[in-house]
């Protein structure tokens, strides 16, 4: 994702968070987007293949996987494309 772990959080608390507390929508204190969107198999899955283990990296797999589009990688350390070959190996990819 084109955002670093410090801007989504802001995000989830500042924005999203406060908004729904202002318009008296309830939501789940320490609301964590990884576990809401992806399950531990998943995850644990993708950490086999390579993914790593923290959130950012996990927030961008859910991305990777869930985008209509294909994604755009900037992925200087190369631990993205590792993942995503191991990933689809089964595919034959």
């Amino acid at each position: 994702g084109p955002f670093n772990k410090t801007f989504r959080d802001l995000l989830i608390t500042n924005y999203f968070i406060s908004d729904l507390n202002a318009k008296s929508i309830p939501v789940t204190k320490n609301l964590s987007v990884t576990s809401m969107l992806a399950d531990e198999a998943t995850t644990g899955q993708w950490n086999l293949q390579g993914l790593p283990t923290d959130d950012l990296s996990i927030q961008n797999g859910i991305l990777t996987t869930s985008a209509s589009r294909y994604p755009i990688m900037v992925d200087p350390q190369g631990q993205g494309l590792s993942w995503i070959k191991n990933k689809e190996a089964e595919n034959g990819c």
